[in-house]
């Protein structure tokens, strides 16, 4: 064979078309032994046979007239194809992991919409088929490529007939999710026993029409319908078509699809590593194989998209007092929002406990967002804090991973409790004390007679002597006793009751008196009969006078936390 001849013609062959899939991300495993033995089933690599993530030079410099040599590797040709198409292509390099729902992988399976597998050496692990099972239902497509039994390059007892095998009937989650199994052969053979249909997919698709495969040493696969009825044959090794005699085949599974084609041989393009023998699948049969595994991979690229998960706190400040509540948002972008989608998360990783600082809407741990809407929001509601004072707390939600959903870029959002404003003030104040004795409600650090409660409300200091002039007083208003009284803006959560008696024994509810948090006062008139008198706004408190009524003779102030 003239391999110099061979790539000069191939330079001249134009794949440049439009994809009528979405743009994809393709991803091309190189994990597997790839390269091992005769094999280079890579998109890219360097000359000294490394594969890295991007391949190189960039793909940006791709046009319609690049060549598939632009890239180093026996599948060049069909990563330089899928750029030209309008899709993405990296590989992932020997020694990375296959995952799913890991967010500390930058190339788990979860950020692309096809996975491709050509012919693989080393067994996948029980890890990576869950993996690899899990993503495919949930709307993942993945591109498998076999070769025939016997295929072990690198020796270590498993070829990819054993490989994929164990894949279909070992998996962890489903046994033969998709209704295949490559058989214990390796055949040599040119077919037209090809589905003609006009609307397959794979052999009458954007890229053109297919009439033949011819397979160099391959295996052929059994469809098994009842284990999954979408999966349908589409190329046959003998124009007696039966479900044992597949050369290709495709098919859904949940969300997501697959293809499998049992040779490798069509998808070499003759250039790779020096040291291989390498032979020209691609253009093979004029152009049938290209066409095939490119219809192939637009179908692939159609496949149901994954949605990712993100979450944000568009009412990021909540407060006990009231309570005030907050909100959490979390959104779904991409994939089908027909279905409801349950999307797991915790709050362990914040100051605030739930059940004990808050509680949730959605409950403790997840939240479904129903069927049809994008975003669902989560209302976190705080819980009155125990008696002794704290500082502020935080609610932080972070997402976690589930089934039929991947992590999106804003994995986690955070609620800030406030404090009742007594208890900041308390903790402010006495440095974050715990002892009941200094910062009790009814405790008087400073030994001046006034508890801490009422040097709150009046705006004194808890640590200091409180002079005559700051505490309330009582004079004659129209020839009745009157009290004057502060009430600071800051005391939001304590209410000033004026209390009346005509005798020093019973006493009644003259007016109750209460700052909002926008700093308003007001009062509500009570039985006793108390007359307000005065109000007067010193800017960060109120000069309160409240007469006694008529059959009034005696006033006090009762001072009460309120929620």
């Amino acid at each position: 064979m003239n391999w110099k001849r061979l790539a000069s013609a191939w330079t001249g062959l134009s794949l440049f078309g439009t994809a009528l899939a979405p743009a994809a991300a393709f991803l091309f495993d190189a994990t597997k032994a790839e390269t091992a033995g005769n094999a280079d089933w890579v998109i890219s690599e360097s000359t000294s046979g490394v594969v890295s993530r991007f391949p190189s030079p960039a793909a940006s410099g791709i046009t319609a007239s690049t060549p598939e040599t632009y890239w180093l590797g026996a599948i060049s040709s069909w990563g330089v194809a899928l750029v030209k198409l309008g899709h993405s292509v990296e590989s992932l390099p020997p020694g990375s992991r296959i995952t799913y729902r890991d967010g500390s992988n930058v190339q788990d399976l979860g950020n692309y919409q096809v996975f491709v597998v050509c012919e693989p050496n080393i067994l996948f692990t029980a890890t990576e088929k869950a993996a690899i099972i899990n993503w495919v239902r949930d709307g993942g497509a993945i591109f498998m490529v076999s070769d025939h039994v016997g295929s072990d390059r690198n020796n270590d007892g498993a070829d990819s007939v054993a490989i994929w095998n164990d894949l279909f009937t070992n998996n962890g989650v489903q046994s033969d999710p998709f209704g295949l199994a490559v058989n214990l052969d390796n055949i040599s053979l040119t077919t037209s026993a090809v589905d003609t249909t006009a609307g397959n997919p794979l052999t009458n698709g954007p890229s053109g029409a297919v009439t033949g495969l011819k397979y160099s040493n391959g295996a052929t696969l059994s469809v098994h319908p009842a284990a999954n009825s979408s999966t349908k044959a589409v190329v046959w090794s003998s124009s007696t078509r039966t479900n044992s005699n597949a050369m290709t085949a495709y098919g859904t599974y949940g969300l997501g699809r697959f293809t499998l084609v049992g040779d490798s041989s069509p998808f070499d393009d003759g250039t790779g590593a020096s040291g291989n023998t390498l032979f020209f699948g691609w253009t093979d049969l004029g152009g049938n194989h290209s066409r095939l595994i490119l219809n192939a991979s637009t179908w692939l690229a159609a496949a149901g998209s994954i949605p990712s998960v993100t979450v944000s706190a568009p009412i990021p400040n909540a407060a006990e007092h009231g309570p005030v509540n907050g909100a959490y948002q979390i959104t779904r972008t991409g994939g089908p929002l027909t279905a409801a989608l349950t999307v797991n998360f915790s709050t362990s990783s914040g100051t605030a406990v739930y059940g004990t600082d808050f509680t949730l809407s959605s409950g403790a741990s997840s939240i479904t967002i129903p069927g049809g809407s994008a975003s669902v929001s989560v209302v976190l509601t705080p819980i009155a804090g125990v008696s002794i004072p704290g500082p502020n707390k935080t609610v932080n939600l972070a997402l976690l991973g589930g089934t039929g959903y991947t992590l999106g870029a804003t994995t986690s959002a955070t609620i800030t409790i406030a404090e009742e404003p007594f208890d900041a003030w308390r903790y402010a104040r006495f440095g974050g004390s715990t002892d009941t004795a200094i910062v009790g409600e009814t405790a008087d650090p400073d030994g001046d007679g006034i508890p801490n409660l009422l040097e709150y409300a009046f705006g004194t200091d808890p640590a200091a002597p409180t002079p005559p002039s700051a505490l309330p007083v009582v004079s004659t208003v129209s020839a009745r006793p009157a009290l004057t009284f502060t009430a600071t803006k800051a005391a939001i959560d304590v209410q000033f009751v004026v209390e009346v008696s005509p005798d020093l024994a019973s006493w009644q509810t003259g007016a109750t008196y209460a700052v909002d948090a926008a700093g308003n006062l007001s009062r509500v008139a009570g039985p006793g009969g108390s007359a307000q008198a005065s109000v007067t706004d010193n800017g960060s408190a109120f000069l309160v006078t409240e007469g006694a009524g008529a059959a009034s003779r005696f006033l006090r102030l009762r001072v009460t936390r309120v929620p």
